[in-house]
């Protein structure tokens, strides 16, 4: 099946071991045959669906000697992009820049499709990579605000041309612990009628982002699909943050005590746009559901906030 979010193939398996019981797990794939770095449009229609032709077009581009270079160039873009270089000049990028503004031969159809292939792949081991890390940083939550991690794996399902490096045919996955519980964004028709529920599950979800980035982690996509909420059966919901393919780290940041600096890991732990991020969402969806407004506690403010209609923040509450 697919995980309808990301378009990413996900299996439901069953972990088993010498001495311990079978375990139910979700198997998650980076395949880059699939998921949204496929140009998916506004209707969630995949635009360029992998295809024979586009898999003629990548074998092509690994044979011709293009797709190394091209990879070392995207890793060499997303290196400047990352926000301990915001306010910086590179003058490496500039002067290459400048060597080829000129005009550049037309490329065929064959190469922009083999490019776009290996752009996807790119994206696709970089998700596997940064969701891997984000789970090892925060083994001390899983389990209680996270799936369990059980193991990384490589699935050789593909055919890999003679002659041809087998390791841009392998796809890598991750097997987590399933968790069994409802999408965020349909708390209000799952526990119907419950405001402060509904404030208690939201909050608890808005700390947890806090949580999270304390530890040096930002997700960077808490939107309310990226919640499961668990019902324990005591009138007691917890809800589990998935999805980590995109986040950032505090490596990624400037090592600086200076609060101001926007590049710099303090200013973006008390920034806390991740849980802005799943507050306000929240907020909108109840509102328009019921019309109601929730009081929330943004744990870098030093009072509760009035979230309602649209996302938007209204008044701050006195305590």
């Amino acid at each position: 099946m697919l995980d309808l979010a990301n378009h990413v193939p996900v299996l439901e398996v069953i972990l088993k071991a010498p001495g311990m019981d079978d375990q139910n797990g979700i198997l998650k794939l980076y395949d880059p045959r699939f998921g949204y770095t496929r140009e998916r449009s506004y209707s969630n229609t995949i635009r360029n669906p992998h295809s024979p032709k586009n898999e003629a077009a990548w074998i092509h581009y690994i044979s011709s000697g293009l797709a190394m270079p091209k990879l070392m160039q995207l890793q060499y873009r997303d290196d400047l992009r990352k926000p301990s270089f915001v306010g910086k000049t590179d003058d490496h990028e500039e002067n290459r820049q400048g060597r080829t503004s000129g005009k550049v031969a037309p490329k065929s159809e064959l190469e922009r499709l083999g490019e776009f292939e290996c752009k996807v792949f790119y994206s696709t081991q970089k998700q596997f990579i940064t969701e891997l890390r984000a789970y090892q940083d925060l083994r001390g939550l899983q389990g209680r605000h996270l799936a369990k991690f059980a193991i990384s794996v490589t699935w050789h399902g593909r055919s890999v041309p003679t002659g041809l490096p087998a390791r841009y045919f392998q796809v890598p996955g991750i097997i987590l612990e399933h968790i069994r519980g409802f999408p965020l964004q349909e708390l209000v028709t799952r526990v119907p009628e419950k405001l402060e529920v509904w404030q208690e599950i939201t909050q608890t979800a808005i700390d947890l982002t806090a949580e999270i980035n304390s530890h040096g982690v930002f997700h960077n996509d808490c939107h309310p699909k990226n919640f499961l909420v668990v019902d324990l059966g005591t009138g007691k919901y917890q809800p589990y943050l998935l999805d980590f393919a995109k986040a950032q780290f505090r490596s990624d940041f400037r090592d600086t005590l200076d609060e101001k600096d926007r590049g710099g890991y303090l200013w973006n732990l008390q920034d806390g746009r991740d849980g802005c991020q799943i507050g306000y969402i929240m907020g909108a969806v109840i509102h328009r559901a019921t019309k109601r407004h929730l009081v929330i506690r943004f744990p870098f403010r030093n009072c509760q906030t009035l979230v309602g209609a649209n996302g938007q923040s209204g008044r701050d509450l006195e305590d």
